[in-house]
């Protein structure tokens, strides 16, 4: 028992509860920051200091299991370390309101972006973050000449330090599963301490690595998936109809199809998409496919046509991967592609996937003009986000492919009131459903403006606009009894899984077209009306063209297929989920990729 409490177990002690404190400190001087966009707002850090706890003596652990010299060396440098680590992840985060990960080794733009300004970013107060592995230095010799005096573990105290760290071993492997942990950085870093972050850190990277299947082992699965898929032809009409015009992508948040048209006290939900119908293919049967990526599956789907995950999302575990994407198809026809976020382009790991994707431009907030008065949940309200994607389209000197979502019509759809223009009874406006309304109401004034200000600029005439909803909003996350408790007849809010997709021009006749798809449908489809031949993606692309004389059918999300087709069409499309997964985890279509030579990040929009 003594040598249980000898001093170097002291020290170890010792060293654990201060790196304890410190993790602490971390988090809450993190939260704290003024400029933090997303946070959880019922963070309470004493409801995770067990974990805290854990994590800062765990993190010694190893040392243990040697003589008294060596576990106080590794004690010094096991400090170092991760003061180190912690003080990249606070410069790291005062950059992109991320930490640092170990899929960063492949990141080198976003450390170039960092180093050269981090000087800028570094605070006197820092200093705290390295004044344990000072003291351990400064006393480096008095505290080794102390432990070293003393007589070394025996066998059996190394045998219950050993038995010690495996089940410290036992409990990281299963953070996932005990802590669960969100999905995104910030909020794990929360919950586990940025040591138990890099701990899930680690083990994702590790587990993603082994979830990794080659290329050859896949190869024929995959390709008779499409040679069947390709047998699904018809007639194409319009073909080209669009060629050589700019395209802008505007991805809504949570807009459902049934809200298009549809009246609410004698008031249009969306009168400005209403009216962009008569100049529109407008597509009123096409269905959300959206999985545990939410809007990233959405912007991953549009961009590939490919099907996201069945487990996890695919812009935090493979966000490296290269497909035969919009952007790359796009640059052979020497369009620049630029991807537009209002908020911090770490949610979602945005900043990350999409530059692979083949993007040549990223911008998040940081590269925007951000009043006070415009901040609304996660970034930018939608009319003020719009207004400068209108004003960087107004900047564009060549042919473009602009991607940009709207985010303030998002759960739990409580925009402020000077927001609200929709006149409704009570009985309704303090409802979830009229709260829904209101946010939409409010997104789709935003584009009316964005689209007035495209046409000022004169540049309505040479561009189209694809707009889509990224998935449900009202039925995702409210069941239908909550609806029919609040505002009777739940047969008047549809609950169909579909989502409207228009695609714009100025001057065209409309057409309403109710041919069954879903999201992976979106990209063969413009490509088409660009002129682009479908021998270039036929072969890659898991969706079909809308506007092609096929059979229109999708698989939703839970498996059900939707269109009329025959017993081996079905029996494919039915192994769609398991050959989307074997091409995102095998990398299939890497050698598609073309790399940006001009790759540019956070390009500022001229003020």
């Amino acid at each position: 028992m003594k040598k249980l409490f000898s001093k170097i177990n002291i020290i170890y002690l010792l060293l654990s509860l201060f790196v304890f404190i410190k993790l602490i400190i971390f988090t809450m001087v993190v939260h704290s920051q003024e400029d933090v966009l997303i946070k959880d707002t019922n963070f309470e850090i004493n409801r995770y200091l067990l974990s805290y706890l854990f994590c800062a003596f765990s993190y010694f652990a190893i040392s243990l299991i040697f003589n008294n010299k060596t576990t106080y060396k590794i004690l010094m440098i096991l400090d170092i370390i991760l003061s180190v680590l912690m003080y990249a992840d606070l410069i790291y985060f005062r950059s992109f309101e991320s930490y640092i990960s170990i899929y960063n080794i492949f990141q080198y733009k976003l450390f170039g972006i960092i180093g050269s300004s981090a000087l800028a970013l570094i605070k006197p107060l820092d200093i705290i973050i390295f004044i344990d592995p000072i003291l351990l230095i400064v006393f480096h010799k008095k505290l080794l000449n102390l432990v070293a005096g003393e007589e070394n573990k025996s066998i059996k105290v190394k045998l219950i330090f050993m038995v010690y760290l495996i089940f410290c071993g036992f409990i990281i492997s299963r953070y996932d599963e005990i802590f669960s942990p969100k999905p995104t950085k910030i909020e794990t870093g929360a919950k586990l301490s940025i040591i138990g972050y890099h701990y899930y850190d680690i083990d994702s990277f590790i587990n993603d690595l082994n979830k990794r299947v080659s290329k050859n082992s896949v190869k024929n699965s995959i390709e008779d998936y499409f040679k069947i898929k390709n047998t699904n032809v018809g007639k194409v009409s319009d073909f080209g109809v669009f060629k050589d015009k700019n395209v802008i992508f505007l991805q809504v948040e949570s807009l459902e199809n049934f809200v298009i048209n549809k009246s609410v006290d004698g008031q249009e939900i969306t009168p400005n998409l209403n009216k962009l119908l008569k100049n529109s293919y407008y597509f009123n049967n096409v269905h959300e496919q959206v999985n545990e990526g939410n809007s990233s599956d959405a912007d991953f789907m549009v961009n590939t046509s490919i099907l996201p995950l069945r487990n996890g999302a695919q812009s935090y575990l493979y966000p490296y991967n290269h497909y035969n994407s919009l952007p790359v198809l796009l640059r052979e026809d020497d369009y620049h592609s630029i991807a537009i976020h209002s908020g911090k382009s770490y949610f979602w790991n945005k900043n990350v996937y999409l530059p692979n994707l083949g993007f040549d431009e990223v911008i998040d907030i940081d590269g925007m003009k951000a009043n006070k008065e415009d901040m609304f949940f996660m970034g930018l309200k939608d009319d003020a986000n719009l207004q400068q994607v209108a004003q960087l389209c107004n900047e564009q000197k060549n042919k473009y492919y602009l991607f940009t979502v709207t985010e303030t019509s998002h759960t739990p759809f409580k925009i402020p009131e000077e927001m609200q223009t929709l006149k409704l009874d009570d009985s309704i406006n303090n409802t979830v459903v009229g709260r829904y309304y209101q946010a939409v109401h409010y997104t789709d004034s935003a584009i009316g403006n964005f689209i007035d200000t495209l046409d000022k600029d004169n540049q309505l005439d040479n561009t189209i606009i694809v707009i889509y909803g990224d998935h449900e909003g009202l039925h995702k996350y409210t069941t239908d009894a909550t609806i029919e408790k609040e505002v009777g007849n739940v047969s008047d809010y549809e609950n169909d899984g579909k989502i409207p997709l228009i695609i714009y021009s100025k001057g065209m006749i409309g057409e309403e077209i109710s041919k069954v798809g879903g999201e992976i449908d979106i990209m063969p489809t413009v490509l088409s009306l660009l002129g682009v031949d479908k021998k270039e993606y036929q072969d890659t692309a898991m969706g079909n063209n809308l506007l092609e004389d096929n059979i229109g059918y999708v698989i939703e999300n839970n498996g059900i297929i939707l269109g009329n087709v025959d017993k081996d069409m079905a029996a494919n499309i039915k192994k769609s989920f398991s050959i989307s997964d074997k091409i995102i985890k095998s990398n299939y279509f890497s050698d598609y990729y073309i790399e940006s030579s001009d790759f540019k990040y956070n390009h500022e929009i001229k003020k």
